[in-house]
C-alpha cells in the first residue's frame, strides 16, 4: 500500500497500480482484513480512472465488489464511484443498479 501511495504522489499511476494489485494479492492471504487492504481495494479503480481507463475502472470495480473480503464501507464507496462513472459513460441502467446497491448497503 505504501509503495502504491508513494508512486501515486509522484503521478506515476501505472507503477502505483502494479503495487496496488500486488499488495491486494498479498493482503488476501491474511486472516484479518486490515485498513491497508481496504485502501487498495477502493483506490485501485480511482488510479485506473486517473490514467483514463474508464471501462477498465468499471470492470475492476465490479470485480472488487464480488470479493468476499470487501467490507461494507468499501462496498458503499465503490458503488458511489461506479454509479458516477456510469453516468459519465452513459450506462444509465448499470449506474442505477449501482445506486440501488449503494442504498441497500447503507440500509436507507
Amino acid at each position: 500500500m505504501h509503495l502504491a501511495q508513494e508512486y501515486r504522489y509522484i503521478n506515476d499511476e501505472s507503477t502505483a497500480i502494479e503495487y496496488c494489485r500486488e499488495g491486494s494479492m498479498l493482503a488476501a492471504g491474511e486472516d484479518k482484513i486490515y485498513p491497508s487492504e481496504m485502501w487498495m481495494q477502493i483506490h485501485l479503480p480511482v488510479m485506473l480512472s486517473a490514467i483514463g481507463k474508464q471501462k477498465k475502472v468499471l470492470d475492476e470495480g465490479e470485480r472488487i465488489l464480488r470479493l468476499p473480503r470487501l467490507l461494507e464501507v468499501g462496498q458503499a464507496h465503490l458503488y458511489s464511484v461506479l454509479a458516477t462513472l456510469c453516468l459519465d459513460l452513459n450506462e444509465y441502467k448499470k449506474g442505477l443498479s449501482h445506486v440501488r446497491s449503494l442504498i441497500r448497503t447503507l440500509d436507507i
